[in-house]
């Protein structure tokens, strides 16, 4: 149906005009004004524009400027019909302008129709032209040079039978039709071969099949796209892909556009559309795309989303259980070191302590998940790290697994924590061993990776820049699909009930993410699993190893006030301070802590402040106690990294902090340290 767009600010006329123009059977739209219009026209360029002349916003001049000026839209004739006009010059300042007719109100109505019919027919006959080429349209490319081409042989097969007629009476007349028949031929020609030349270039995939689904047309990509869904090359005829039946494909989708076709670890989009004419029974164009690399990238995100959800919420109850342990591990230290406890009960109480140290490992898992765990980062030689840890592998697995590391260069320097670095490794070589009941083979590799400004990365989470890439690839049982998705999040196991606590992959997520790095999983069942990590690249060389530190306990006779809200570990540490020699002023919030330092006389040699309290947390003391008492040492507990919630500032200033749960030996070497520095 042939698209009319009336432009006019009065509402009496735009009624008067669609009702006319639909009554003969136009689609009619409107605008108020000249800008509305072109946004209209825009969208969805209609095959004709009727504007009035005075307009607010835009005038009619005004927008026939403008619709000349694009270079889609003008190709679409557009009428002034106004009142407003006194003499030529309006008439010829349109005309000048390219509009393709001028008509005064008011017109006969029929006068005014069969005008509208003329402009579009002259309008018809020019696109027609004989040495116009086809031009672009909204339609799909194919549809396009299709419709045009069949235009224009149809208007030329009329030249030609004319040209026939008039053989009988002129034959030069004859000769010169022969020669535009030619003329037009190996254009037809010039034409098709361009068509095939876009289809065989389209990234897209394209297979047409007649109505008994034998194949006419295809492209490389269909070709390739084919062998996926039917499991071998393209055949004379299809009746099914990716294991569904043409016709339930003919039909469109439940919601969406595209059908998704997946077949083994690949995913093929697929949308069909009937190809009809009057010289050729229905046919169909099915239209293929391989999203595979799409849906992993999505699914990969939405992973990312949902493991920092859960991670937020493991940070929190890790904290509180922080608290708990650390009370629970120095209550039992002290009393192993009780001289009037019985021997037995001294075995207790060690018991109590090794089981608490257990559930502070399981609580530094999650605060590892949930990328809350300190780390201590430096450069670092990963190569010399993976070595140890093969020969450490190669003495402790069993014998019927296989052993191998492969490297392309010398060294591979990164910023790591090398304790955390060892426990992700060690995690990961562990779920091999325990994927291999049967042995296997297990491989260390490790390559490097540099990606340009705007190259497309192998994760969402990789930037420009040079990576290390290590690959741990065992040959195992494998993880099923749709248990690959969940293998990082915490308390996930595919294990069976009591062999672990599915805590060891979403720690190494935590460590590599912590690390700015990337990680990856593939699997195959029944064939084995990769995991990749990705670590940035550093440039400066390894840091020396550190001295070790001395085992015996300091101790002191400095007043040290402690911060700490939670009564039951406010306690315990105060408990063991005293037991080192040191006299302690406790108090529960931040404000408690200010009035002890306001007391005349207070000898407060170190605070020792827990980071989150009511009231006043540690950051804010912080602030508070530089100000006022900037020569006073200080010391934090926390059970977060400083760079996290908002720390960095602390970090920045090099503030010393202990992490919970800590144990009576690291409580004493750290207060110490401060008091001496």
């Amino acid at each position: 149906m042939t698209q009319v767009l009336i432009v006019d600010d009065q509402e009496q006329n735009l009624y008067l005009l669609q009702v006319l123009l639909g009554t003969y059977g136009y689609a009619v739209r409107s605008a108020r004004n000249g800008i509305e219009a072109l946004e209209m026209a825009r969208r969805e360029a209609p095959d004709l524009i009727i504007t009035d002349i005075l307009m607010p916003g835009m005038d009619g001049f005004g927008l026939c400027r403008a619709w000349m000026a694009d270079e889609h839209l003008r190709r679409v004739p557009l009428v002034f019909y106004t009142a407003t006009y006194t003499d030529a010059q309006d008439e010829a300042l349109a005309l000048s302008l390219g509009a393709a007719r001028f008509i005064v109100k008011p017109a006969e109505p029929d006068a005014f129709v069969e005008a509208v019919r003329q402009v579009l027919a002259n309008h018809a006959a020019q696109r027609l032209a004989p040495d116009e080429e086809p031009r672009p349209t909204d339609e799909p490319f194919y549809q396009q040079y299709n419709h045009a081409l069949i235009r224009k042989l149809e208007a030329k097969m009329v030249q030609l039978e004319e040209a026939n007629r008039a053989l009988e009476r002129d034959i030069a007349e004859r000769k010169r039709a022969e020669a535009e028949r030619e003329r037009l031929l190996a254009q037809v020609q010039a034409q098709a071969k361009q068509i095939t030349q876009i289809v065989e270039s389209v990234p897209d995939g394209m297979l047409l099949l007649d109505a008994a689904g034998q194949v006419l047309l295809t492209n490389p990509a269909a070709r390739r796209d084919l062998a996926v869904l039917t499991g071998a090359e393209i055949s004379a005829r299809v009746t099914a892909l990716g294991g569904r039946p043409l016709a339930e494909l003919m039909a469109p989708p439940p919601s969406g556009q595209w059908h998704e076709l997946h077949v083994g670890t690949r995913t093929i989009a697929l949308t069909a559309q009937p190809i009809s004419s009057a010289a050729a029974p229905e046919s169909w164009l099915f239209i293929t795309n391989d999203i595979t690399e799409l849906r992993d990238q999505q699914r990969y995100r939405q992973m990312q989303e949902r493991l920092a959800t859960v991670g937020q919420l493991a940070a929190g109850i890790a904290h509180d259980f922080n608290n708990i342990m650390g009370a629970i591990m120095l209550y039992a230290g002290l009393l192993e070191k009780a001289p009037e406890l019985a021997p037995r009960h001294q075995r207790y109480a060690a018991t109590i302590r090794q089981q608490a140290d257990h559930a502070a490992n399981l609580i530094r898992q999650i605060l590892d998940f949930s990328r809350r765990a300190p780390m201590e980062r430096n450069a670092h030689d990963l190569l010399s790290q993976a070595k140890e840890l093969v020969n450490l592998l190669a003495r402790t697995l069993p014998e019927h697994i296989k052993l191998s590391i492969r490297y392309d260069r010398n060294e591979y320097i990164v910023q790591a924590d090398p304790t955390r670095l060892q426990q992700a490794l060690m995690n990961l070589a562990l779920n091999a061993r325990d994927a291999m009941p049967q042995g296997g083979r297990l491989t260390f590799t490790l390559s490097t990776l540099t990606l340009a400004p705007g190259q497309p990365a192998p994760l969402p989470d990789l930037g420009p820049g040079p990576w290390v890439r290590v690959d741990v690839a065992d040959t195992g049982t494998g993880i099923s699909p749709e248990h690959l998705a969940r293998v990082f999040e915490p308390f996930f196991s595919t294990k069976a009930p009591g062999q672990g606590t599915g805590l060891g992959l979403a720690q190494v997520y935590g460590i590599i993410k912590q690390h700015e790095g990337a990680i990856d999983v593939t699997s195959q069942m029944g064939v084995g699993t990769t995991l990749t990590l990705y670590l940035p690249l550093c440039a400066e060389p390894a840091a020396a190893p550190a001295p070790a530190s001395a085992m015996d306990l300091p101790t002191g006779s400095e007043t040290i006030l402690l911060v700490e809200d939670n009564a039951a570990a406010r306690a315990a540490v105060g408990e063991a301070l005293e037991g080192l020699g040191y006299r302690v002023v406790s108090a529960g919030t931040g404000h408690e802590a200010l009035a002890a330092l306001a007391e005349p006389g207070h000898g407060v040699a170190l605070v020792l402040s827990d980071m989150v309290m009511p009231e006043m947390g540690g950051l804010e003391l912080y602030r508070r106690l530089r100000a006022a008492h900037p020569a006073l040492k200080l010391l934090f507990m926390t059970g977060h990294a400083l760079a996290e919630g908002g720390y960095e500032e602390l970090a920045q200033a090099g503030v010393p902090w202990l992490q919970k749960p800590f144990a009576v030996a690291d409580v004493a070497a750290r207060v110490r340290a401060v008091l001496d520095a």
